[in-house]
């Protein structure tokens, strides 16, 4: 499986984590942004719930799967997808590489249990 990170920086990580941390006792959401590989798409966001520290949720999407929603492509054409949940941590002390092997670990282990191989090893495909 090969993971396609153009949409996830680390920039765009570290500036949400410094965030998230500055703000942990009142709450903070935001979107890190999404990593792809194959069909599926996976967002990365930081959540708060009240009396819990904020936390990193990945949750994936996949295409084609009636189940989640219906999203319009460019050209007009609406497809369904399905989700699927990850992860998460309340690791906040993570590097961006650091994140980045714990993501993909995580992930190839959804994808295999969820059987959503020949999705994540298909041609690379935005939507």
């Amino acid at each position: 499986m090969k993971y396609n990170w153009d949409d996830f920086t680390k920039e765009d990580y570290e500036k949400t984590i410094k965030a998230a941390k500055e703000m942990e006792t009142s709450g903070y959401d935001d979107y890190f942004g999404r990593v792809r590989c194959g069909q599926l798409c996976i967002e990365v966001m930081v959540y708060y719930f009240g009396g819990r520290k904020n936390t990193i949720f990945v949750d994936g999407y996949v295409p084609y799967r009636e189940g989640y929603g219906y999203k319009t492509l460019e050209d007009e054409t609406e497809i369904p997808y399905d989700m699927f949940e990850v992860f998460e941590t309340n690791n906040l002390d993570l590097t961006y590489e650091e994140f980045k092997e714990l993501f993909e670990k995580e992930t190839n282990k959804i994808i295999e249990n969820a059987n959503l191989t020949k999705e994540a090893n298909a041609e690379l495909f935005i939507w």
